[in-house]
Formats: C-alpha cells, structure tokens, sequence
C-alpha cells in the first residue's frame, strides 16, 4: 500500500473479496477500492495462486480515482 499512500490516495482495502475466478484458492482475493469512483470503486485486485500471488492495477481507474480526489 505504500505505492498509493505516496500518491497521497485515499482508499480502503477489502481482504476478503470473493472473485468468481477459479484460478484463485478457494476463490479469494482482495480488492483496493476508491470510494469517489462509484458504483465501479476496484482500483487493485488479486489473489494467491497454488504457487504464487498475483494482483492487476488498472491504471485509468488509478487516473480517476486520482483526480477525484483532487491530485492531479
């Protein structure tokens, strides 16, 4: 998290989200949300794999959480 507390970004981090994606461990995953985007908050998601951990930040939901909340 100390990518986006050095943006200055608020967000809350939701450790137990379930993701409807089978290649995650029983389906468990986080997501990093940003409340000034609405409906569609998720910045960050990922989960761990049988033999490792992966996440995705979508980088235009990034942008917009980013100027929403005033940092660009």
């Amino acid at each position: 998290m100390g990518f986006f507390d050095s943006l200055g970004l608020s967000y809350a981090i939701d450790g137990a989200a379930r993701r409807g994606l089978s290649y995650y461990l029983n389906g468990q995953g986080f997501e990093i949300r940003c409340t000034e985007l609405g409906a569609q908050q998720q910045v960050v998601g990922g989960g761990a794999y049988r033999e490792g951990a992966g996440f995705g930040i979508g980088a235009e939901r990034l942008l917009l959480a980013m100027t929403a909340q005033g940092l660009v």
